[in-house]
Parts: C-alpha cells; structure tokens; sequence
C-alpha cells in the first residue's frame, strides 16, 4: 500500500480485517515520519520511522 504526499494528510488509521474475521486497528500514524509499516499475521506490527 502506498500514500501520495498530494494527499496533503499527515495522520491516518488503518484498519486490517484477516481471514478469520479478527481487526486490527491503529490510529493516528504520523505518515509524514514512517517510511515503512510491516504487518505480520497475529497482529503483529513493526514501525520504522525518522
């Protein structure tokens, strides 16, 4: 997934619906500071940012 800088939108949510039905949800993400966002099944999330 990738943002356009045109959006002009420094902070959203994103939302994960898996398979089993099971949500998850982050709030907030500064995407003017992260560069890369990696979602693993079960949930897990890394963040890298400057």
């Amino acid at each position: 997934m990738t943002f356009s800088p045109r959006d002009d939108v420094r902070y959203w949510d994103i939302k994960v619906v898996y398979d089993n039905g099971k949500e998850d949800v982050w709030e907030d993400l500064d995407l003017y500071r992260i560069f890369n966002i990696t979602i693993r099944p079960g949930g897990t999330v890394s963040i890298e940012s400057t």
